[in-house]
């Protein structure tokens, strides 16, 4: 799971954690395939499609390369597997 809720007074640190949050992702997806897990990127927005394990991370990366960033305010919520792994952008 992937949180791209931006608060409203988010500044431009926030914005480049934001960017290393999606790179750590990506990360993560690969070395998950690898071990033998299957991987789908979730957001508040939608999820990418799910990749089984030996597969290529492709479809989980151009799913986080198109990513981008909605007002926290946003109803959408950000659901998941309990036993995903979830990655939000933290305090400075």
């Amino acid at each position: 799971l992937i949180d791209e809720a931006r608060p409203e007074d988010a500044d431009a640190a926030w914005d480049e954690r934001f960017e290393a949050m999606v790179s750590r992702v990506a990360t993560a997806a690969a070395q998950s395939l690898a071990a033998g897990a299957a991987v789908e990127a979730r957001s508040r927005s939608g999820a990418s499609p799910t990749v089984l394990p030996g597969q290529p991370p492709d479809p989980v990366w151009r799913f986080l390369a198109r990513l981008e960033t909605v007002p926290r305010e946003t109803d959408a919520a950000l659901e998941g597997d309990r036993d995903a792994r979830r990655f939000e952008v933290g305090a400075a």
